[in-house]
């Protein structure tokens, strides 16, 4: 298993884009970069993962479902604490 399990892989080849391509859209500066992040080595920065989100046509969420739904489950509580302060000022 990866340590950043992901879909950018997938995402890139269902475009039939090479890894090459990608790395000159986005602005790497060599594609080491991306195949670290597809083997789930390495994380993009946030502009680099709106930038693949934007040329897949994808949501980060698509990108990384698992790391995505681990961090909901481990939010849960705040979540469910502020969804219930929103309410109470809903009432207001």
């Amino acid at each position: 298993m990866t340590k950043n399990p992901n879909k950018l892989q997938a995402a890139r080849l269902h475009k039939g884009l090479s890894v090459a391509q990608v790395a000159s859209y986005i602005g790497l500066k060599n594609e080491e970069t991306l195949q670290r992040w597809e083997n789930g080595d390495t994380l993009p920065s946030t502009p680099f993962a709106f930038k693949l989100c934007a040329l897949y046509g994808v949501s980060v969420g698509d990108l990384y479902p698992e790391i995505c739904k681990r961090i909901a489950k481990e939010m849960a509580p705040e979540i469910k604490q502020a969804m219930s302060k929103k309410l109470k000022l809903k009432k207001l």
